[in-house]
């Protein structure tokens, strides 16, 4: 009886031996399953932030960029528009020293016709002193009897070219009588009116000369 008793007992705790292994190896396959699925959820969730990690680091390293390329680009306009600024400044003040030259050479041209003028009247006309003025006077009054009887009666108009300027010419006869008008224009817009080498008036001298 004994013998049974203990080939039943090693047979049971055999049989409890085997059913514990089994559970053991159901929950050590259990528990292998979830570590399974937590490493692959880790990793998921690893690979998941670094992406997020990359695409952030990647949006921040491109609005960067975008940031310098426009500081740039305003430099680059800001630079454009102060180099257009310096270029029309040059142009301004070269159009202004161009037009002070101008007047510079106007200036002195009228200066030079003036000067012109003035030596072509000394020559014309000799400054009287008190024991020339009769000499002159008569000088004067014979070009004048040459003009009356070299001219017809009437008005006789004359044109010729004076230095820097044009010289209109008329030679009034009346009664035997002569009188010389003269109309100088010099090429910068200065116009000078003569009777007989007398400075007159514009409107004396279309008054008397009909012109």
């Amino acid at each position: 009886m004994k013998a049974e008793r203990d080939a039943k007992a090693a047979f049971e705790a055999a049989e409890r031996a085997k059913s514990d292994a089994i559970v053991k190896a159901k929950l050590d396959s259990v528990e292998a399953f979830k570590q399974r699925v937590y490493n692959n959820t880790s990793e998921r969730l690893v690979a998941k932030a670094e992406t997020e990690r990359r695409l952030r680091e990647e949006s921040i390293a491109k609005a960067k960029s975008e940031e310098q390329e426009k500081i740039r680009k305003d430099e680059e306009k800001k630079l454009k528009m102060i180099a257009a600024s310096e270029v029309k400044k040059k142009e301004i003040e070269d159009a202004r020293l161009k037009q002070l030259a101008e007047q510079a050479a106007l200036k002195l041209a009228r200066l030079e016709a003036l000067k012109a003028y003035v030596n072509s009247i000394n020559k014309t006309i000799s400054v009287p002193t008190n024991t020339q003025t009769s000499l002159v006077l008569s000088k004067k009054e014979q070009y004048l009897k040459d003009l009356a009887s070299k001219y017809p009666e009437g008005i006789t108009e004359e044109n010729e070219d004076g230095v820097n300027c044009k010289v209109t010419r008329v030679i009034l006869v009346a009664n035997g009588k002569a009188d010389e008008y003269k109309k100088v224009a010099f090429n910068y817009g200065a116009v000078f009116y003569k009777k007989n080498d007398m400075d007159i008036s514009e409107i004396k001298f279309k008054q008397e000369t009909k012109r």
